[in-house]
């Protein structure tokens, strides 16, 4: 049985792929967090691989906005270091942006590998982050969430500065909860932490933290909870870094707890003044800064491939009686094709199935097989092979179709009229819906409404090869109509 938990299972995937299928092909999963999921993608206008963010379902509101937000500002920065946007919209609700592919591993993974950096492999990680930052602070824009992950390497080991999604811009309309301070605890600053509050030395301050962490292989402040970790920093400074790496130079450990004062008018005014001072270091102590990262083992990202998209469905016919779904409540099945549910993953509907009949299909019992003709008592036998899984020949090769349709009940139309709510529904072998996935909507009540009348629904259910119903699922689209 499919997972919905399982990474390479997203409800949303199938709907985007068919509304961009002119524009980019999904080949694999890259990863999937608590923002959304990023996919490697094929740009079809232009023949190049690309990479695909797509905003997690569960998030709506100001995380729509501040995704929105993230791929206008990382689209205004043009710099070798920083991972360029190209193009970015929104489907029924869902919000996604295309980007290059930084196909390397990141500074967390790097560390997670091969433990605290070599000062050669150090230098050439961050100066060139430092020279990125700089670009993006000359023109007012605060990354506000510095950190190894964030920063990621191409085959060559160049390094790339990615993740603008709680950046700060001088243009910014962005509004957050009062007390909701933005970033990963680890790596904030004091006064991020405190207000919400940053300029570009909030950025000084966690480069200098996330240093302390690829150089040591551990993090400047400790606790059971990232309030702890935030609270520590308000009232005292880390471990000195030379207590936690032995031998390392004075003067890269001046640096770094430069960097990280709690007042910050202590720190380097700029990034580029921090840079300088990396930079004079590695030159008077003879350290290789210039270049890729070399001398380790740069396995491209993790790719979970995809199942193959079902076809579009045909529109919905008449139902039971010859009754056409009302004009005011007219269902138009979306993209979505059969999700098989015995565990057997994805296939095409390998032909167009005639309008559903209102009767029920009859379930032919399988042939009984033929006796064993009768052998010698004294001649062995051979073992018998063991009988293929009953559910084996089960895939579903057809889809769920729209038999019988119902309007939302209550006063919810006036409310929602011209709205348009996307859902997922498991059809059950006798043709009921047995359960609701909301994929993107307005209102909650809204969709709320839509889903209570989509578990009302009757549909032909999904058929077998060999003609028995299976249980499948599928996605429609239900519009409110905007007027009577």
């Amino acid at each position: 049985m499919t997972d919905p938990a399982d990474p390479s299972f997203d409800r949303r995937r199938p709907f985007l792929a068919h509304r961009l299928r002119d524009r980019y092909e999904f080949i694999n999963l890259l990863g999937r967090g608590g923002t959304g999921a990023v996919y490697e993608v094929r740009n079809l206008r232009l023949d190049r691989i690309e990479a695909l963010k797509v905003l997690g379902e569960s998030l709506e509101g100001e995380a729509a906005e501040r995704f929105a937000h993230e791929a206008k500002v990382a689209a205004s920065l043009n710099h070798p270091r920083i991972v360029k946007i190209h193009d970015f919209g929104m489907e029924e609700g869902i919000h996604w942006y295309s980007m290059d592919l930084v196909d390397g591993p990141t500074l967390e993974g790097l560390l997670k590998a091969h433990g605290p950096f070599e000062l050669s492999t150090f230098a050439r990680a961050i100066l060139p982050v430092l020279d990125a930052l700089e670009h993006a602070h000359g023109l007012g824009i605060i990354h506000r969430d510095l950190k190894p992950a964030n920063i990621l390497l191409n085959h060559e080991g160049r390094p790339h500065l990615a993740d603008f999604g709680v950046a700060k811009s001088k243009e910014s309309l962005l509004k957050t909860q009062t007390g909701l301070f933005l970033g990963t605890p680890a790596y904030i600053a004091p006064e991020q932490a405190l207000t919400g509050g940053a300029d570009l030395r909030a950025d000084i301050y966690s480069m200098g933290a996330l240093i302390y962490h690829i150089l040591s292989g551990q993090l400047p402040f400790q606790g059971d909870t990232p309030l702890q970790i935030v609270v520590a920093r308000l009232d005292k400074d880390p471990v000195p870094l030379q207590q936690v790496r032995p031998g390392l130079p004075t003067e890269l450990a001046a640096i770094v707890a430069t960097a990280m004062a709690r007042d910050r008018d202590l720190r380097y005014e700029s990034a580029g003044r921090m840079r300088d001072a990396l930079r004079s270091f590695c030159q008077d102590a003879g350290v290789a800064w210039e270049g890729p990262i070399t001398g380790l083992p740069l396995p491209p990202c993790a790719r979970i491939p995809l199942p193959p998209l079902p076809l579009a469905p045909e529109p919905a016919s008449p139902g039971p009686a010859g009754r056409k779904p009302s004009a005011s409540w007219r269902w138009a099945l979306g993209i979505a094709g059969v999700l098989l549910v015995a565990g057997f993953g994805w296939r095409r509907r390998p032909r167009q199935l005639p309008p559903p009949v209102p009767v029920a299909l009859p379930v032919q019992p399988a042939p009984k097989p033929p006796p064993d003709p009768p052998r010698a008592a004294a001649r062995p036998t051979a073992p018998a092979k063991a009988a293929p899984a009953q559910d084996a020949t089960r895939v579903p090769a057809s889809y769920p179709q729209l038999e019988q349709s119902f309007p939302p009940e209550g006063d919810s139309g006036a409310a929602c009229a011209g709205k348009r709510v996307i859902l997922t529904l498991m059809v059950g072998e006798d043709g009921s819906v047995q359960g609701c996935q909301i994929l993107a909507g307005t209102t909650p009540a809204c969709a709320e409404a839509a889903r209570k009348a989509a578990m009302r629904y009757r549909f032909k259910p999904a058929l077998d090869s060999q003609g028995r119903p299976v249980k499948a699922s599928t996605t429609i689209a239900l519009e409110f109509p905007e007027g009577p």
